[in-house]
C-alpha cells in the first residue's frame, strides 16, 4: 500500500518538484503522479533503479516475441 505522499497529482507536481526530488531521493520509494485522477507517470529515485526497470522490460519483450505474443504498447525504454 502507498502513503498519501507517494500519490501525488500533475498540479502539484509543477509547483513542488524540487521537494518531490528530495523526497524520492530520501525515501527510495517512487512518487506516482495522476492527472485527472489516473496513473500517468512515476518518478524513480535512480537511474540504476530505472536501469533495472528496463532490463526487466527487455527480458519479458524478449520472452513474449519467443513465444509469438504481441508486445505491449509503450514506447521502448533506451538501455
Amino acid at each position: 500500500m502507498h502513503s498519501e505522499e507517494d500519490i501525488r497529482p500533475i498540479s502539484y507536481v509543477r509547483t513542488n518538484a524540487a521537494e518531490m526530488l528530495e523526497q524520492v531521493n530520501e525515501t527510495g520509494r517512487p512518487v506516482y503522479i495522476t492527472q485527472n485522477g489516473e496513473a500517468r507517470a512515476v518518478l524513480l529515485d535512480t537511474i540504476c533503479r530505472f536501469g533495472g526497470l528496463a532490463q526487466a522490460r527487455s527480458a519479458l519483450a524478449k520472452s513474449r516475441a519467443s513465444k509469438g505474443s504481441r508486445s505491449s504498447s509503450c514506447s521502448p525504454i533506451p538501455t
